[in-house]
């Protein structure tokens, strides 16, 4: 994110958010813990739930809707997913196995 530009608000980590608050688990991310949306709590396979922006103030919402802002966080959902699948590439000699090459 940083080398975008692009900054996480750490609004849910504040006391006011009340039951919305929420436990930031990596700050240099911006990825907090919340086990209990719908969306992610019941599959079966590994799940991101993004948010891309979040308008807390007009300023904010302004930037999200630019194509420079869109084209940033698109870049940077695409770094995330092929990083994700590199890590979780199989070794060559398993991959040939698995094509049966």
């Amino acid at each position: 994110m940083e080398r975008r530009s692009l900054h996480y608000t750490p609004h849910y980590t504040y006391a006011l958010m009340g039951h919305r608050r929420r436990i930031l688990v990596d700050s240099k991310a911006g990825v907090y813990r919340y086990d209990e949306l719908i969306v992610l709590r019941q599959t079966s396979m590994p799940a991101v739930l993004l948010e891309a922006g979040s308008i807390v103030n007009r300023q904010e919402e302004l930037e999200l809707g630019t194509p420079e802002r869109r084209s940033l966080t698109s870049a940077a959902i695409v770094a995330a997913v092929e990083n994700f699948c590199a890590a979780r590439a199989l070794p060559p000699g398993i991959k040939a196995a698995a094509s049966g090459h």
